[in-house]
Parts: C-alpha cells; structure tokens; sequence
C-alpha cells in the first residue's frame, strides 16, 4: 500500500481512537447529568428510558431544601486557601532542594515524598485527637491546615522539577544586575515558573475541592463541605440518586470551568515539569 494510503489509514485511526477515548471518558458525565434531570419515576426503570420530559426537581431540592451556599461558600474557602498555603509554602521549599547544597537535603526530600505516598487513613485518628484538644474539629482552618500538609508533598515535588527547568544562568545574571537572592527569585524565576505554579494550584486546588475522608470526620455542620453533602443523599431508607446525581453536576461544574479557564496553562506547566522533572 503506498503511503499516503498508510497516512489515511492512521488518520483514521488516530481520529476513531480519540473519539473512543473521548466518549469513555465523557459517558460517566453524560449518564451523571442525564440522572439528575430524570423524573424520580422512571430512575430505577429497566431497561433504562432515553426518551422523557426533563425534571429539574432535584436541582430544586438541593438548591432550597438544604444549606447549599453555605457548604459551597466553605468549598470555596477550604480550596483556595489550600491552594494558596501549599504554593507559598512548597515554592521555597523546592527551591531550596533545587538550588542550595546542605547537610540532610536528599533524606529530607525523600522524607517529603513518603509522606505524600502514606495512606490518608493513616492519618485521620492522630488528627481527630489533636484537633480536640486544639478546638480545630468542625472549623475552616483545621481542614486547611489537613489539606495543606497533605498537598505540600505533590506541590514541593512539582515545583522542583518547575524549578529544574529554571537555569541557573539566568539568575547569576540577574544577581550581577543586584538582584539579591529574593529579587532573582521574584523576577526571574517565578515568572517563567509561572505556567508551572498555575498547574500546582490547579491540582491543589482540585485534591482539596474533592476530598471527603477528611472532610467527613474533621467536621460537622458548621464546616461541612459539598462531597460531605452529597453523602447525606444517601440514607437508611434509599438512595436519592436525583438529588445524588444533581449536587455531583453543581459540585463538577466550578472545576469544570477552571480547568476550561486554564487549560492552557495546566497542559504548559505540565509539559515543562515532564522534561525535567
């Protein structure tokens, strides 16, 4: 065969492929979205009905029968609070594993990775206590400061390969203009680490938005979160799949529009940490 025929044949094929792995990853999310507009009389029809009057009563439920603004509010909160903590802190921190030479830095590094590896549940009973007697159970700040300590470890590995990426020679240079250290750093390295620190706090960002382990013991009514809220759908006497299924599309709709607002930056810095990481 010759080649421009092989071409078509792997153009089609490429294309097939990604509509395969397009309708894979979509379906979960079509189902999801089709679940939560279905009339609750036909949710546990077999065979499933495709063809129905679309019902927004879940929505309704959800929007006005429970406190959704206040678990939203403190989602938001929780998230970007994290988002930020595990930059301000991870940013120095990689830097410092990438550019200074001392005593106990790689044992200190692999340190940092196998706390990002320990199984959360490790942690929930050792937190529970502390935060008892700290009066941290059931607030905003004692699920930031969980979620901080468990994203630093990804955040620091991140931004060292980010950092990596960074030459070395850039800063010399700006250090000969009289920068300091701090100036440098400000002025030359962050900002080309830019795409890279945008994609950290997106990944931060979505770990926190997305936990319930912790969310789920750490508070009560006060501080709850919307994976929390969503499991209170699920009771002794049924599942409400409707109401289920319509808080998990107003819960997929905020990270949904961030990856859409930083698509762009997230595929970059993932790229660049790829290649020296």
């Amino acid at each position: 065969m010759s080649t421009p025929a092989w071409a078509g044949v792997r153009r089609i094929a490429l294309v097939a492929g990604s509509a395969l792995l397009v309708a894979y990853v979509a379906f979960p999310i079509l189902w999801l979205a089709r679940l939560s507009i279905l009339p609750e009389t036909l949710l546990i029809e077999l065979p499933p009905v495709w063809w129905f009057t679309p019902s927004l009563s879940a929505y309704r439920e959800v929007l006005t029968l429970h406190p959704f603004a206040r678990y939203l509010r403190n989602s938001l909160v929780v998230a970007v609070c994290t988002s930020a903590g595990a930059i301000a802190i991870g940013l120095p921190a990689a830097y410092s594993f990438v550019r200074f030479r001392y005593h106990g830095r790689e044992p200190l590094s692999l340190a940092v990775l196998c706390v990002h590896v320990m199984p959360p549940i490790a942690m929930i009973i050792p937190l529970y206590v502390i935060y008892s007697r700290l009066g941290l159970l059931d607030t905003q700040l004692g699920l930031i400061v969980t979620h901080i300590s468990l994203t630093l470890p990804l955040s620091v590995w991140l931004l060292r390969g980010f950092v990596l990426r960074v030459p070395v020679e850039l800063e010399e240079a700006a250090q000969v203009d009289g920068c300091g250290r701090l100036g440098a750093l400000w002025r030359v390295v962050i900002p080309i680490m830019a795409p890279g620190i945008a994609a950290t706090a997106v990944l931060t960002f979505l770990y926190s938005w997305n936990d319930f382990i912790y969310a789920v013991i750490l508070t009560g009514r006060g501080a709850r979160t919307l994976p929390v809220m969503i499991s209170g759908f699920i009771t002794e006497r049924a599942v409400y799949w409707d109401r289920v299924a319509a808080a998990g599309m107003l819960v997929l709709l905020p990270t949904a529009v961030l990856g859409a607002a930083v698509q762009r930056y997230l595929a970059a810095g993932l790229a660049a940490g790829a290649v020296k990481g």
